[in-house]
C-alpha cells in the first residue's frame, strides 16, 4: 500500500467517525443548490470538505461549516482542476468531488451518507 492510499484510509476513518455522527437522513433531492458562504446544507459541506481533507486541499475539521478554510479548500481543489476559483462548490466542483468519492468508495456514500443527494453536480 503506498503512502497516499494508506494517509486516505486513515483519513477516511477519522472523517467518517464525524460523518456517522450527523445522521441526518437523506433528502433524494436532484437539483442541489451552490454551497458556499452560510450554506445550511451541512451534509454538503462535510461531503466536500472529507474530500478536500483526504485529497490535501483542506486541513480543518469535517464539521459542516462553510468557513475560510472551507472556501481556500475549495479554491485550491478548483484551480488544480483548472476551474474558476471562485469558493462555491457549483455543478462542476461537486462533480468532481462525487467522481472523487465514487473512484473511493465505489458508490457516492460517506458511511449512512449519500453525497450524492447533497453535493450539486451535472449528473
Amino acid at each position: 500500500m503506498n503512502k497516499k492510499l494508506a494517509l486516505r484510509a486513515g483519513l477516511c476513518a477519522v472523517a467518517l467517525g464525524g460523518l456517522m455522527a450527523l445522521g441526518t437522513p437523506a433528502q433524494a433531492s436532484p437539483d442541489v443548490g451552490n454551497i458556499g458562504w452560510l450554506s445550511s446544507n451541512h451534509t454538503g459541506v462535510k461531503c466536500a470538505q472529507w474530500d478536500l481533507y483526504v485529497n490535501g486541499y483542506y486541513t480543518g475539521k469535517v464539521d459542516g461549516l462553510y468557513g475560510s478554510g472551507t472556501v481556500a479548500g475549495v479554491e485550491r481543489l478548483q484551480r488544480s482542476l483548472g476551474l474558476p476559483d471562485d469558493g462555491i462548490v457549483g455543478k462542476d466542483t461537486g462533480g468532481e468531488i462525487l467522481a472523487d468519492i465514487k473512484d473511493y468508495f465505489g458508490n457516492y456514500k460517506l458511511g449512512s451518507i449519500n453525497c450524492y443527494d447533497y453535493v450539486p453536480s451535472h449528473f
